[in-house]
């Protein structure tokens, strides 16, 4: 069957011993007739609806007529009018809120100005209610890359009624200290192992004590005429050091418990206007937890209308001692987050630690001795044997 014979609706006509006169009428009358089949003396044909019901004669000489079409099935199928125009309107609506942008999410990767992102993507188009075929995804992410510095990446992609947006954070490399000649000189004090210079003279020795601030690589150079030049040092010096840390640990501590009363606050937000269904009074003394969820039909047409949830859960405090394994294991936990603070990119050669006690208190007290570059930039300092000159 042929959709658009199906849409416009036919009728199927079967003349009898009036077949000649029916087809001598339509002849006459200009009427369209097809699919014409003569079978044990009766003629049946099919002409469109709108002939049928211009020609009601043409009818009265057929012995026999069927009404086809999807006009013809939904008067059949449909009892209440009014319930059909109204499901008709319903999916009117759903057709037009599914050309609009209902909700906008953004996802951050490090630490982005999202308030700041969020801004540029609403100035340029992207908010809630915007229509979906105004969006110009491309454009969007770079106004975003060059209005926001801390921004590296930025996708923008269209779901649905949903516009997620995901950002990097740019990370920008921190200059050298010292721009130009500079000296490398002691960060701290320690015992030196070994050294490596890649430009600048060696003052330092393997061996040998420093203390902090000490010249350890000159940014002077002398020249085969016996002259000198300032450069920017670089390199390695190793040494021993010795770092320390304390931590300490309550015996007694405040634990947090949820005290079973919660307080939730509703609201609906519907284009972009939001109402207040339930309004949970709390104290201070409440975690808070979001959730958004955002109205659908059975699941695959997705509405303009979103309830917003936010649950605050009461909680107190209470006073809670620790056992001496506990205050034990409190303290190691302490201990090895310091342990690898001071000890990042070191080569650990030994450690030593001290537990006691003060006023209900427990310290323990940590030194470790490791093999660390402790070279840092510094501006550089005038040349003794050229002044001496």
């Amino acid at each position: 069957m042929k959709i658009t014979e199906y849409l416009l609706g036919y009728v199927v006509c079967c003349a009898g011993t009036d077949k000649i006169r029916a087809l001598n009428y339509m002849n006459r009358r200009g009427i369209e007739y097809y699919d014409a089949n003569e079978k044990d003396g009766a003629l049946t044909f099919k002409i469109r609806r709108k002939d049928a019901r211009k020609n009601p004669d043409l009818l009265k000489l057929c012995a026999k007529t069927y009404e086809k079409g999807l006009i013809h099935t939904l008067k059949k199928r449909i009892t209440r009018p009014g319930l059909f125009i109204g499901l008709l309107l319903f999916a009117a609506v759903l057709f037009v809120s599914g050309l609009f942008i209902w909700d906008v999410t953004l996802t951050t990767g490090g630490c982005e100005d999202a308030a700041r992102i969020i801004g540029v993507l609403e100035e340029n188009g992207l908010r809630r209610g915007a229509l979906k075929s105004d969006i110009d995804k491309k454009k969007l992410e770079n106004i975003v890359m060059l209005s926001c510095p801390d921004v590296s990446y930025v996708s923008v992609n269209v779901t649905g009624n949903t516009a997620s947006v995901r950002t990097d954070e740019r990370v920008i490399k921190e200059r050298a200290d010292v721009d130009g000649p500079c000296d490398l000189v002691a960060k701290e004090d320690g015992y030196i192992i070994r050294y490596e210079t890649y430009k600048g003279q060696a003052v330092c020795e393997a061996g040998k004590p420093v203390k902090q601030g000490d010249l350890l690589i000159s940014g002077f150079v002398e020249t085969k005429h016996h002259g000198y030049v300032k450069v920017h040092s670089s390199g390695k010096v190793y040494a021993v050091v010795k770092r320390s840390y304390l931590v300490k640990a309550n015996a007694e501590y405040k634990e947090k418990y949820y005290n079973g009363n919660e307080y939730e606050t509703v609201r609906v937000s519907v284009f972009s206007n939001e109402f207040t269904v339930k309004n949970g009074n709390h104290t201070d003394n409440c975690d808070v937890f979001e959730s958004k969820k955002q109205v659908s039909v059975g699941g695959y047409v997705d509405l303009p209308i979103f309830i917003n949830t936010t649950l605050f859960r009461e909680y107190d405090y209470v006073t809670v001692e620790r056992t001496d394994e506990q205050i034990k294991a409190e303290l190691k936990r302490l201990s090895d987050e310091q342990f690898k603070t001071v000890t990042e990119g070191c080569e650990v050669r030994s450690s030593s630690e001290t537990v006691y006690q003060k006023d209900g208190v427990y310290y323990l007290y940590c030194d470790v001795w490791c093999v660390a570059d402790i070279a840092k930039e510094s501006p550089i300092r005038p040349n003794i044997t050229e002044n001496k000159k």
